[in-house]
């Protein structure tokens, strides 16, 4: 019994450590509403690590628009400076709400100096103090009533003396997000993608490599296939990733389309001839040196690269074997793309039939080559992973930017950043001595 009461707390620390990496901010006040006090708020933001502060202010209201530095709370502007009195004078206390920044404007009674009211005076918006008030916020589609007291203020709630003005500026922001709704559908066209995982029989994950107009984290999993519905700009090309490694690619056509990945591991020894226009390739020597060409962007022909990677391995050997050892190709293209400084006399050189023969022990495609096999994409071994160019590379250290977990040494990215390997460790050592191990 007590065993299990552990393992219920243990789980719940594992959340809420882990909990705090999906912060994208984190928001100090310094003085809470002090209003006799002068305080500072700080947002660090988890994305850049940089901080930002605000400081309380003596404010007063505005008449005219066109100034630079200001406070707004419920479409209301106050000009900051050093310090007021009588009665157009107040104090913006700068406070954290839901970890961002938020204003709450108080009147001193007897003048405000440096950011805080004068000492003895009191304001007019305390804990003690409650009004009703009309009201909607970000989640509400009617006006409602009820009573506010204190430091009401939060993000995106918006609050009015009289119902008319309430129902006004509600039915403005309506009128205003519908008109963003329309333009965005002249513009984005919605269609099914069905990603299907041949030779798998475990869960696998279909996400969006690039697409002009869509979020970076569109998505789906699931055993043997899933489904994802697009959202994208009419006629933009998109390509798709998987976790089994591989590309394909679709069009925003409105059209339903379905895209298969081979599981089964990278494809070896394919013959080139089928491979027309590709987006980069990767190759090694048999003396070790490596190399590659493409951007990923632009479409290159196969027989192109092939030539690259043959004048670059021709004087490099290892026994009496010279040249090109292995060699990776990825990306298809569709017949409209093509690499701008490519003119039809290069083509036509390029597929000559009496062309010299291209060989190579390992050829892969959409996977990296690595000791005499084609791994797929995301692959890891020997502290490296197999990347979308279709060469291993180093997996990233603490804090680096990372999209999946095998991009990073710790095999954890957690809100777009690699987890430290010892943070995971604290926590493996934790459970040890919980169960006495």
């Amino acid at each position: 019994m007590n065993k299990k009461i552990f393992v219920v707390h243990g789980l719940f620390f594992i959340f809420v450590m882990f909990g705090i990496w999906f912060i994208s901010a984190e928001c100090t006040d310094s003085d809470g509403f002090g209003y006799d006090t002068k305080g500072e708020v700080n947002i660090r933001s988890f994305d850049d690590n940089l901080t930002q502060n605000y400081n309380d202010a003596c404010v007063y209201k505005l008449e005219e628009t066109n100034v630079q530095h200001y406070v707004k709370v419920d479409k209301i502007l106050y000009n900051n400076l050093a310090e007021c009195s009588e009665d157009n004078c107040y104090v913006a206390e700068a406070i954290c709400s839901y970890n961002e920044l938020s204003w709450q404007v108080s009147k001193c009674a007897n003048g405000c100096k440096d950011g805080a009211c004068i000492s003895g005076t009191s304001t007019s918006n305390t804990s003690a103090d409650c009004k009703n008030l009309y009201w909607f916020d970000s989640t509400s589609k009617e006006c409602g009533y009820k009573e506010f007291c204190g430091a009401y203020m939060y993000y995106g709630l918006k609050t009015f003396d009289n119902e008319d003005k309430c129902e006004k500026e509600l039915n403005e922001d309506e009128n205003e997000d519908n008109q963003n709704l329309s333009e965005d559908s002249r513009e984005k066209n919605s269609e099914k993608v069905t990603c299907v995982f041949k030779n798998s029989q475990i869960e696998q994950k279909c996400y969006l490599g690039k697409g002009e107009g869509l979020h970076k984290g569109v998505s789906c999993s699931g055993v043997g296939s899933c489904v994802i519905e697009v959202n994208g700009k009419k006629g933009g090309e998109i390509t798709w990733k998987s976790s089994c490694g591989g590309y394909q690619y679709t069009k925003q056509d409105e059209i339903d389309d379905t895209i298969e990945f081979d599981c089964s591991g990278g494809e070896s020894n394919i013959t080139l001839l089928k491979i027309n226009d590709v987006k980069y390739a990767y190759w090694q020597c048999y003396d070790g040196k490596e190399g590659k060409a493409g951007d990923g962007e632009s479409c290159y022909p196969s027989k192109r690269l092939q030539k690259r990677a043959k004048e670059d391995c021709k004087e490099h050997c290892k026994g009496e074997k010279c040249g090109v050892n292995s060699f990776s190709v990825g990306g298809n293209c569709y017949l409209e793309e093509y690499v701008g400084d490519t003119n039809a006399e290069d083509i036509e050189n390029i597929y000559d039939s009496n062309a010299s023969e291209f060989k190579a022990d390992l050829i892969c495609k959409d996977s990296c080559p690595f000791e005499d096999k084609c791994y797929p994409f995301g692959y890891r071994k020997a502290e490296k992973y197999c990347s979308d160019n279709g060469a291993f590379i180093e997996q990233l250290k603490s804090d680096e930017t990372c999209d999946n977990n095998f991009e990073c040494s710790s095999n954890v990215c957690v809100s777009g950043k690699c987890i430290d390997a010892g943070f995971l460790q604290k926590i493996m050592n934790w459970f040890r001595k919980l169960f006495g191990g």
